[in-house]
């Protein structure tokens, strides 16, 4: 199987230079294939995969790097379970792999990424299990590169974990920490760049600290739409943040506005039950209801279950809570003798 050439225009192939040399793979329809999935292209991605898959007889040393790339496609697609078998169908070839320097790197990656599943299925405890394993695997084969790409990856993973459970300051300092050795090893446009910066804007909001959340926001921004294209759902992730932070100053149409470029551009690229649209629902539906737009915000909050009930079992905690915060929805707008109605020519109503 080949690439046309004509396919890599000059910046991609820039990237997939910049993503082998992260990655350490040499397989150039692999990279491919990454670079497509790092752009939104999903679909193209993994038409790639599965033909080179079918291409190839099953104990290929490519095999399990499919697998892995098949899963990397689902869980940003947010098909978790599909992405979980996948990964899990790679950790067991590359457990049987002859090269045991090779594999334990593949290993530590394929760990990483299992960890991000639980990770946004809210299983903290279990996701940082395998982040942790991944970094000490990491550590123990990159000893001479200390700064390397990945190993920063996965302390931004772990600093995302102390943020959940509450742990500001730690997690700050890693991600800080993470953030200048990426700087110290990545273009200064990569969207790995990007990606730390949003995670840091994430802490300072939590620390109420919204200038620097906004600073990090937009440099986020303007880095991932030099490097991405403009549908890109990494880029929704960054608008949905900043709305966040407008939403906390009251700058309602700002965040308004935000919300609503990242919903456009999800329903483009991402599946109709992926969980980055139900929080993108939740966004809106907390923004409404701020501005006691109730049956705004119950549509919001009725669209974002109906996901939830797609991953979760009825007894999880958020779906729990998304029913409990629909009752009171509707006890508001039963105690109102009548909702507040949205002026059709205010430029609070682009949703």
């Amino acid at each position: 199987m080949k690439i046309c050439v004509d396919e890599l225009s000059g910046a991609v192939n820039e990237y997939i230079q910049s993503i082998g040399k992260e990655t350490e793979e040499s397989n150039s329809i692999l990279l491919f294939s990454r670079v497509m999935c790092d752009m939104g292209e999903y679909e193209k991605s993994e038409k790639y995969l599965k033909r080179l898959l079918s291409d190839l007889p099953s104990n290929h040393d490519d095999t399990s790097k499919i697998y892995f790339n098949l899963g990397r496609v689902c869980y940003l697609r947010g098909e978790y379970k599909q992405s979980l078998e996948y990964y899990e169908e790679a950790l067991a070839i590359q457990k049987r792999e002859i090269h045991p320097h090779k594999s334990s790197l593949d290993i530590a990656r394929t760990l990483h990424n299992i960890g991000n599943i639980y990770l946004d299925k809210k299983q903290i405890s279990t996701a940082l299990e395998y982040y942790e394993k991944a970094l000490e695997m990491k550590r123990k084969i990159l000893h001479d590169q200390p700064n390397h790409p990945s190993i920063a990856t996965s302390l931004t993973a772990i600093g995302s974990v102390y943020k959940k459970r509450g742990n500001l300051s730690q997690a700050l300092e890693l991600l800080q920490h993470a953030y200048e050795m990426k700087k110290l090893t990545l273009a200064a446009d990569h969207p790995s760049l990007a990606d730390s910066l949003d995670n840091l804007g994430t802490i300072y909001e939590e620390m109420n600290n919204h200038e620097k959340a906004i600073g990090c926001y937009k440099q986020a921004l303007k880095i991932k739409k030099q490097a991405l294209p403009t549908a890109h759902p990494s880029i929704s992730a960054t608008l949905n943040n900043m709305g966040i932070v407008y939403r906390k100053e009251q700058k309602y149409d700002k965040s308004l506005s935000c919300y609503t470029q990242a919903l456009a551009t999800e329903q483009t690229k991402l599946s109709l039950d992926n969980l980055d649209l139900a929080d993108t629902y939740n966004n809106l539906c907390t923004l409404y209801w701020e501005q006691s737009f109730y049956q705004k915000a119950l549509e919001m909050a009725q669209l974002k279950l109906n996901i939830l009930k797609k991953h979760f079992d009825d007894d999880d905690e958020q779906i729990r809570l998304t029913k409990a915060l629909i009752d009171e929805i509707n006890e508001e707008i039963s105690s109102q003798s009548g909702t507040k109605a949205i002026d059709e020519d205010s430029p609070s109503t682009f949703f």
